[in-house]
């Protein structure tokens, strides 16, 4: 039978296992609760046929869950490089290498593990003082998830759930942002209680409210209409003012727009196959403006209809906005403007819904910013 007492200053707890043998852990002085839950825990496994992942909460950091968490779920998911920006926190705080998606030698998507002093070095000093100052206006968040990600996931109660809250609104971080951090734990704690046989552990993030997104409301008058192509005109890399016409009538992702290949194009049968992920893909229609658009572009050896990299369409589009005044107007906007033009002539919710490549209505509405003059 699980016990534990007093021993050397501190707490010794003694379980027997599924082999009937003791096995024993000591804890501080202050950790009577941690030790008890642990007995339990052990005492409990020879019961069942399933012991519980990496040991169960008392034997885990909230950094070391969330690792392991990556290694299974968050590679898989469309989301994964933003999931691991925010892991990659607890797991530098914890003195752990933090996470970065990668391929294996098979081209399979994987983990890999880096030193963020080797993105340092790479980093130009603008960036870095820009890194610099984010850091510094969210000092108190990295502060507090610094503080979570070394405490035993056993520890973790419903008021650190609150305060990390607090602390984010405070800092003045988005509803977003606090959104996708909390929904994070609270996803590693239902699934530790699910698929780790974490049998004894409540999820200390139920009941906390995530509240929804913000959708942003996107509209451009003529005039700014007319800035905006005036100063695309002005850009010297030949594939961006396509780009962006095309990122507005084909309401597609920059990502998936610059991984298309002309393989993925049909330009006489005017249909295009994007890339959500590696594996997930939509077929949509092309307009007659796209088509016309697309077969007028030089064709690249590499097979891409637009060659750049995801640094030179920021830079680039940063200089375009500049230009044209719009300094809030985000290249993810341009969806918003092609779905908003699309519903002024289209009638049916259903071939809307095809024509911006969405599953389901609710998904189409999101980019559609209609007003009382529509």
């Amino acid at each position: 039978m699980a016990t534990v007492f007093k021993y050397r200053g501190g707490y010794r707890a003694e379980a027997r296992d599924a082999s009937g043998h003791v096995v024993t852990r000591q804890f501080c002085l202050g950790e009577h609760a941690e030790a008890k839950l642990w007995a339990a825990d052990n005492e409990a496994d020879k019961t069942s046929e399933h012991a519980p992942e990496l040991g169960g909460p008392t034997q885990v950091n909230l950094a070391q869950a969330l690792a392991h968490y990556a290694t299974l779920y968050t590679v898989t998911k469309r989301g994964a490089v933003q999931e691991l920006n925010r892991i990659g926190h607890y797991l530098q705080a914890a003195g752990l290498q933090p996470l970065r998606l990668g391929s294996d030698d098979a081209g399979k998507a994987a983990l890999i593990q880096w030193q963020p002093e080797d993105i340092e070095k790479r980093v130009s000093e603008g960036w870095k003082a820009h890194l610099n100052a984010r850091r510094e206006h969210s000092a108190r968040t990295y502060a507090f998830i610094g503080k979570l990600a070394c405490m035993r996931v056993s520890a973790i109660r419903r008021t650190h759930i609150d305060e990390l809250f607090a602390t984010m609104v405070l800092d003045g971080l988005s509803p977003s942002t606090i959104q996708k951090e909390v929904a994070l734990l609270k996803s590693l704690f239902n699934t530790a209680m699910t698929a780790w046989y974490w049998t004894k552990f409540s999820n200390p993030c139920l009941g906390v409210k995530l509240g929804g997104s913000e959708h942003r409301f996107v509209r451009l008058t003529k005039a700014e209409y007319g800035r905006l192509y005036a100063a695309l005109e002005q850009c010297d890399n030949p594939w961006f003012w396509p780009l962006v016409d095309t990122a507005i009538f084909l309401t597609a992702r920059r990502k998936s727009l610059l991984k298309l290949r002309w393989s993925d194009l049909d330009l006489e049968g005017r249909c295009a196959v994007l890339y959500k992920t590696k594996t997930i893909t939509v077929t949509v229609p092309l307009s007659r403006r796209v088509v016309e658009l697309l077969s007028k572009l030089p064709r690249d050896p590499s097979g891409k209809v637009f060659p750049m990299t995801p640094n030179a369409v920021k830079c680039a589009w940063d200089g375009v906005r500049k230009k044209a005044n719009l300094p809030q107007l985000q290249f993810r906007d341009l969806r918003h403007l092609g779905g908003t033009y699309y519903a002024r002539l289209v009638r049916n919710a259903h071939v809307l819904r095809q024509i911006l490549g969405h599953q389901t209505i609710y998904m189409a509405e999101v980019y559609i910013n209609m007003t009382e003059e529509d």
